[in-house]
């Protein structure tokens, strides 16, 4: 089950948010090391079939309206395009015309999943269970829901029930070497997703995860490898950019990384940790023009992470734009973060200091003034 994983894998591996995220005050420049490693060519896309698809699709369902299966089929078209919207509209066409179809509401539980809504999709895939779907693709389905949920023993067993109706189902165990690999156990985590890739090479979401883990354990050799062998099933996955932008920052050859976080934007411009990988590595460098730069696109393109604010409202601070770095911090007061402790101490650090700035520069407008009045004397 290769999703789009909603921004940076949260849906396909949360943990990436923070793998490689560097630290923002750290002091020192990162080295640069040239490499003569080649980044792949973008390859060219043909989208033709996928029009054709859509355009039989939609004149079939013009032919006769009243048909589910056929507004079912055009939704997991849409689906699998990433055209989200339609592919809600759909799907909730065919449950109309037909509420009987386990199916139709597992392919809605998909749709939230990507959205993210996570309680509609646990409210779909409900539905789905009790029109009597036993698919492994919805256990899968419905333990990735739990997984994002961090309802891990919970995701296990839906996991588990996956591989009961098909011992040999991919994306059960990817998803099973996912949640092991949030437990801690190493072990089983590496198990399962190399299980996942003998059972489906094309498992990329495994190369990544084992990717992570080999960085995290310094086996960059081995880690490298994994993640040249996913970018070889999907060369325009841009969390497989965005890992290879990791291992070439670990491996401090920022030049390098700059280049594959870059990419990583290029095939998913909404995506924002490239944008936060970015900032933090100018950041690192306490070139603070562009780290802030970096972390405003990064707010801009989040919605549910209140990381890219704290690094923002950090960079700001540093570079003595105190009154809007004190406007973020209380921002991660108000929507209660997980970084609101940090927030909070902040904003009372720089209350006193905002003030006092702000005095001073208008104190020196005012004399700006006064001399540009005199004709600047």
């Amino acid at each position: 089950m290769h999703t789009n994983l909603t921004q940076c894998f949260l849906y396909r591996q949360p943990m990436m948010i923070v793998l490689g995220c560097l630290i923002l005050l750290l002091g020192g420049c990162a080295k640069t090391a040239s490499t003569d490693t080649k980044i792949p060519e973008i390859p060219t896309e043909n989208t033709y079939s996928d029009a054709v698809r859509l355009k039989a699709l939609s004149d079939a369902i013009g032919a006769n309206p009243t048909d589910p299966e056929n507004f079912f089929r055009r939704a997991t078209l849409h689906f699998e395009m990433d055209n989200l919207k339609p592919a809600y509209d759909d799907a909730l066409r065919a449950t109309a015309l037909d509420s009987n179809q386990g199916k139709y509401y597992l392919i809605l539980a998909k749709i939230f999943v990507k959205l993210p809504n996570m309680t509609e999709a646990d409210v779909a895939i409900k539905k789905a269970k009790l029109k009597g779907l036993d698919t492994p693709e919805l256990h899968v389905t419905a333990g990735q829901i739990l997984y994002i949920q961090r309802k891990y023993p919970q995701a296990l067993d839906a996991l588990n029930k996956a591989l009961k109706v098909a011992e040999s189902y991919a994306p059960a165990y990817l998803y099973k070497g996912l949640v092991y690999a949030e437990l801690g156990d190493t072990t089983k985590a590496i198990s399962n997703l190399q299980t996942a890739i003998e059972q489906a090479p094309d498992q990329v979401d495994a190369y990544n995860k084992l990717a992570s883990i080999n960085i995290g354990k310094r086996n960059f050799p081995l880690a490298k490898q994994y993640l040249v062998s996913g970018l070889r099933f999907a060369p325009r996955d841009p969390f497989i950019y965005l890992s290879l932008g990791d291992f070439y920052e670990s491996q401090n050859q920022a030049d390098t990384a700059k280049e594959y976080y870059k990419r990583a934007m290029f095939f998913d411009p909404e995506l924002y940790v490239p944008y936060l990988r970015l900032g933090s590595l100018a950041a690192k460098n306490k070139n603070w023009t562009d780290a802030i730069s970096n972390f405003k696109l990064a707010v801009d393109h989040s919605t549910t992470d209140d990381l890219p604010t704290l690094y923002l409202a950090q960079a700001l601070e540093r570079d003595n734009q105190l009154a809007e770095a004190l406007y973020n911090f209380k921002k991660l007061v108000t929507n209660n973060s997980a970084y609101q402790q940090d927030a909070e101490l902040a904003v009372k650090r720089l209350e006193p200091l905002a003030s006092k700035k702000a005095k001073q520069d208008s104190l020196a407008n005012v004399a700006k003034a006064k001399r540009d009045a005199m004709g600047g004397k």
